[in-house]
């Protein structure tokens, strides 16, 4: 199995896990969020029924998403998408440290921009 085949098993359980964890709340029926709402004496039924059917929904949804992202990282660190042109090299796992590495620099970069306005909003400039 080639590695975009993982990554593309990945954004596809991404994507189901989405749609049920959206389900809940996209597709209810008007009337049965009425019936949610209502106070009832002692104890909703339907407001119960619903709690549990998204608590079940929310646990497969998030479980879904969570090994779709592991999926995908699995793909790319194993030969997919990443290229590094010039070298020849398609090679995931080099990839990382400098995905990494341009992570730090954007957010030093906003944090001094920050800082600096911070700096020259307090000093009344």
């Amino acid at each position: 199995m080639h590695p975009y085949d993982i990554i593309f098993a990945g954004l596809a359980l991404d994507i189901v896990g989405a749609v049920i964890l959206a389900k809940g709340f996209i597709l209810k029926i008007p009337q049965s969020a009425y019936y949610e709402a209502l106070m009832i004496f002692g104890s909703n039924s339907h407001l119960l029924k619903s709690s549990i059917l998204q608590r079940a929904e929310a646990q497969v949804g998030a479980s879904l998403l969570v090994l779709g992202f592991l999926l995908q990282m699995w793909g790319i660190l194993h030969g997919g998408i990443v290229y590094w042109y010039g070298s020849g090299c398609n090679c995931g796992w080099l990839a990382l440290p400098r995905s990494v590495q341009g992570s730090y620099d954007v957010l030093s970069n906003l944090l001094s921009q920050f800082l600096s306005t911070e700096h020259a909003e307090a000093s009344g400039l």
